[in-house]
This record gives structure tokens, C-alpha cells and sequence, in this order.
């Protein structure tokens, strides 16, 4: 997920798990490519969903909500 939404020129200083909630087509599109490819399996968007990550973005508070989303 990460590869793909840096390749759409989502940068590294970005918060990916945030995305979820901002640009949730963004997030959509690269698991359809996935599933257009031919996985049989395909993760959500919360790899750093964790208040530990997200405080370092100042969204320790928005766990929960960025996990339902993604």
C-alpha cells in the first residue's frame, strides 16, 4: 500500500493511515488495482494505525476513527 500511494506522490512525511479519512478513493483505487491483479487477500490501510504512530502527526486522537474507516 505504502509503494503505491508514494507512487501516486503521497510522500513520506504524510501520514498513510490519515488518508483513510482524507482522500478515501485514493485508498479504494490502490486495493482495487490489487484486486484487479488477482489477490485473493487484500489489507486494510492501518499498518501505523496506532496511537504510538499517530501521535507523531498529532492524531493519537482519531485511532479509532482512521481503523473504521480503513
Amino acid at each position: 500500500m505504502g509503494t503505491m500511494l508514494y507512487a501516486r506522490g503521497i510522500f513520506l512525511n504524510r501520514c498513510f493511515d490519515e488518508l483513510n479519512l482524507t482522500q478515501p478513493d485514493l485508498v479504494a483505487e490502490v486495493h482495487g488495482e490489487h484486486v484487479r491483479a488477482g489477490a485473493d487477500v487484500v489489507e486494510t490501510n492501518t499498518f501505523g494505525a496506532n496511537r504510538y504512530k499517530l501521535v507523531n502527526f498529532g492524531l493519537a486522537d482519531k485511532v479509532h476513527t482512521i481503523n473504521v474507516q480503513g
